[in-house]
């Protein structure tokens, strides 16, 4: 199964200095997105990934793949130690390309929604019961009530 890579997303200690040939700009959640030709990454102190400040977890691997939103994006490699690490969630999407929800609150509501059909359409993957579903709850209050964003969760 051949999966590409469109972006990558990298929680670090420090950002020290940018290439002055990269491009680089402050993302959305205090980050930065660093562009170097076709290959966009996003990078951020583990500290200030917003599931993990929300329920208050330890700051540790295993905290970042449950505060993941896609089971396809619940993989964490640590380049120090140089080891992978990913639970049943990131298996069972390799086994059957099912894209499904993980932590269901999230911050950006409406991207989940717009990623969820663009990665459908995009990479041909499927949609679980549990994604459609929460498609379907967060889709309903989006279009009744314009401040629900933080009502679920």
């Amino acid at each position: 199964m051949d999966i590409v890579v469109g972006d990558v997303e990298c929680v670090i200690d420090t950002i020290n200095a940018v290439d002055s040939d990269v491009e680089f700009r402050i993302n959305s959640f205090g980050g930065v997105k660093v562009k170097i030709q076709n290959l966009i990454i996003d990078l951020w102190g583990l500290e200030n990934t917003w599931g993990i400040r929300k329920e208050k977890m330890e700051l540790t691997p295993q905290s970042l793949l449950k505060t993941a939103f896609f089971n396809f994006s619940a993989i964490v490699f640590d380049y120090n130690k140089t080891i992978f690490y990913y639970e049943s969630d990131f298996v069972r999407f390799l086994q059957n390309r099912m894209m499904d929800v993980v932590y269901t609150k999230n911050p950006n509501i409406p991207l989940c929604i717009i990623n969820s059909c663009y990665y459908r359409e995009k990479y041909g993957f499927g949609l679980t019961l549990k994604l459609c579903y929460w498609i379907f709850i967060y889709h309903t209050f989006l279009a009744s009530d314009k401040k629900c964003l933080y009502k679920l969760n």
